[in-house]
């Protein structure tokens, strides 16, 4: 073969190359804004929008002075902070309002304080991953974090997540594998216990998800390495409607449409399918003549509305 033809063969193979790309790409469709992100980029991206919700400062206590921070998206790397607290003299202990830029996975927010002078506030994730830390990024800038509360309180300080939705439970989500889950929280905050359901047969491994101090949060259960429910085991989660462990009967029957009532051996479980969950409230609770044996059924009436949940789950594997 003459070079004059070798030519023209490799002028055809690169015509053909570039049809099959063309129409290879074509089916395929263009990529997602996402997919051109490094895997890196994607899960920063992920990391940022985790940090939008409800967070308020944790006590053991219901009655205890509280402090709350809310974050919302505004746009590209912009967030709005919103603080307030329990009332100290009929009047919210603290409040303040602001906008912060993400980067680097820090929320910066400049606070208006002394003359020309606007501190920076930042707000990360705390060490555990459950929630944020709110600080100044000087050291003696910290005063101007307590001019905006009374009674010597700061802005600054640790806030737990507290959203509770179908697919989450603070910054845990029904994607997380068991394994996500071990790597995202610290160690010394889960406690690995074998739970048991109603018949013999029924033997699982927990996973109690604690805070620093050792108080549990919530429990979940895995089945094959995907989370398969939730418990709920502390009254502080609560749902975008208020929904909580220690909620009524009646509480739930306002917020949430109760697709099914179903008797255990000690129970009747609630069933809330718009968010996944399951509420369970002792029989001793229930009214005498609770059971309609002819309609195999609860009768809703026997179920006092003041009657509480003693357990509140999350459903995710099923």
């Amino acid at each position: 073969m003459n070079a004059h033809k070798r030519l023209w063969l490799a002028i055809l193979i690169l015509l053909l190359a570039l049809v099959f790309s063309f129409f290879y790409k074509k089916e395929r469709g263009a990529p997602t804004k996402d997919q051109t992100k490094t895997p890196l980029e994607q899960a920063s991206t992920k990391e940022n929008s985790s940090l939008v919700g409800n967070y308020r400062t944790f006590s053991e206590d219901p009655e205890a002075y509280w402090q709350s921070l809310s974050i919302s998206h505004l746009n590209g790397n912009q967030y709005k902070v919103d603080f307030s607290a329990s009332l100290v003299k009929n009047r919210p202990g603290c409040s303040f309002e602001g906008v912060g830029t993400l980067e680097d996975g820090i929320l910066a927010v400049k606070i208006p304080w002394k003359e020309n002078t606007k501190p920076i506030m930042e707000i990360k994730k705390t060490d555990d991953r459950l929630g944020l830390d709110v600080f100044t990024k000087k050291f003696e800038n910290r005063f101007a974090l307590m001019i905006y509360c009374s009674g010597g309180a700061s802005l600054a300080g640790e806030y737990l997540k507290t959203d509770i939705t179908q697919n989450s439970i603070s910054t845990i989500t029904n994607k997380m594998t068991l394994k996500d889950i071990l790597a995202h929280i610290p160690q010394g905050q889960i406690l690995k216990i074998k739970g048991s359901g109603e018949f013999a047969e029924d033997v699982y491994d927990d996973y109690t998800v604690m805070t620093k101090n050792g108080t549990p949060l919530f429990i979940p259960t895995p089945q094959e390495n995907r989370i398969n429910r939730v418990r709920i085991a502390n009254p502080f989660f609560k749902t975008e409607k208020g929904i909580h462990k220690n909620s009524s009967y009646g509480d739930i029957e306002r917020a949430y449409t109760i697709n099914r009532i179903e008797p255990t051996r000690e129970y009747i479980a609630l069933f809330v399918d718009e968010i996944g969950a399951q509420f369970n409230i002792p029989k001793k609770s229930l009214k005498k003549n609770w059971w309609d044996e002819t309609a195999k059924r609860v009768y809703p009436e026997a179920i006092p509305k003041a009657a509480t949940t003693s357990d509140f789950l999350l459903w995710w594997n099923e």
